[in-house]
């Protein structure tokens, strides 16, 4: 099947032939040259579409994978988290229970159990194979931004916008540390592969690196920017962290966002890589990953690019064209050549033209096929 093909229909996921009139299978009429097949015809060489995953009643926050790679969840602004299939598509289930926007999700390492952030301040646990609500956490005392098991998961980790982490008992829910060093609200947090070093970004525009046992701060990072640091990954082996903050700079055409690639164990910057963008996009990136190989980084602003790590080179540009919002995620499955985006509707077809973030977008990769571009 050629890359510029679509192979599921937006409202059944069902195969259909390219260009016809409506989805044999629902009968759904649709455009020839919609908006979203002329996202299909512009994909790079080495990236086709998978699904699209319409969530008609909400904006999308954030998505993660399942360990199996079988799920996809993502996290709503209408307090809710919907549970996708990631083989057929379809919605399996929706989870209730925040009283406010879901800002993330994030399944254990064993993929029994899913944590959720919200803007009511709490942490949620919930049985993610049943879709039942575990415990509340509650110690924050402003919005939670995000959350994440440590990799053998048995701890919990905790960012908020009152400026601490919290380190919780992943099984008992108790709260066990609450590290504070930060200035600012603090976006992210992420444990390393091996679980010994914990890393945050913050508005206070650092990145701190602590010891996950003992909580105490290992060292921080800091480089001229304009901006909070919103998004940082760790590369498989642990060795890298990758970051970017509001840190741009203006060239003919357009501005640039820089990704700083960071050694661990010495706080030395290995390289920067510079992420174009528009007028009228968002000036600062808003998702970060390694795929998980380490071969590949993918950046989302709201366009999507992958690089080669070890050479910097730029190796695909995926097109978001409807996609501006600070709320643009994207992830890589857990064991197949697979990303999902949050991608958004034309705002023709959204009930409110400011919101973004209505469409989950799953590409699969060629991996040879994009390599080879790095040669």
């Amino acid at each position: 099947m050629s890359r510029f093909t679509r192979t599921h229909c937006l409202a059944c996921h069902t195969p259909y032939v390219p260009r016809a009139t409506a989805c044999t299978s629902c009968g759904k009429p649709r455009e020839p040259f919609s908006p979203r097949e002329l996202l299909v015809e512009e994909l790079p060489e080495g990236v086709r579409l998978l699904h699209c995953l319409q969530d008609s009643a909400s904006t999308v926050l954030r998505i993660a994978f399942a360990p199996e790679g079988d799920t996809l969840a993502s996290a709503s602004a209408d307090s809710k988290i919907r549970l996708w299939d990631t083989k057929t598509g379809e919605l399996r289930q929706v989870l209730t229970g925040h009283t406010a926007s879901v800002l993330s999700v994030a399944y254990s390492p064993d993929g029994q159990t899913l944590v959720s952030t919200s803007y009511d301040n709490t942490v949620q646990l919930w049985d993610a194979r049943r879709g039942e609500h575990r415990q509340t956490l509650e110690a924050h005392t402003d919005d939670v931004y995000q959350a994440a098991f440590s990799p053998d998961g048995k701890t919990l980790a905790s960012a908020s916008k009152d400026q601490t982490i919290r380190l919780w008992d992943a099984e008992t829910g108790e709260p066990q540390q609450r590290l504070t060093g930060h200035t600012e609200a603090v976006h992210t947090v992420l444990f390393s592969p091996d679980g010994q070093c914990l890393a945050s970004g913050s508005e206070d525009k650092t990145i701190r690196l602590w010891d996950a046992k003992t909580g105490q701060g290992i060292q921080t990072l800091n480089e001229e920017t304009n901006g909070p640091y919103y998004c940082l990954a760790f590369s498989p082996d642990g060795t890298t962290l990758a970051s970017t903050s509001d840190c741009s700079f203006v060239r003919k055409g357009g501005s640039a966002n820089v990704i700083t690639l960071w050694n661990v164990a010495t706080g030395e910057i290995l390289q920067r890589l510079q992420h174009y963008y528009k007028p009228l996009q968002i000036p600062y990136l808003t998702s970060l990953a390694f795929s998980p190989d380490g071969q590949l980084l993918a950046s989302l602003n709201p366009d999507v690019r992958l690089w080669h790590v070890e050479t910097g080179a730029q190796l695909a540009l995926i097109h978001e064209p409807f996609a501006y919002g600070w709320t643009s995620n994207l992830v890589f499955h857990p064991h197949l050549p697979l990303l999902a985006t949050i991608g958004s509707l034309p705002a023709k077809g959204r009930r409110n033209p400011a919101y973004n973030g209505d469409e989950i977008h799953l590409y699969t990769l060629d991996i040879p096929v994009l390599l080879g571009k790095a040669l």
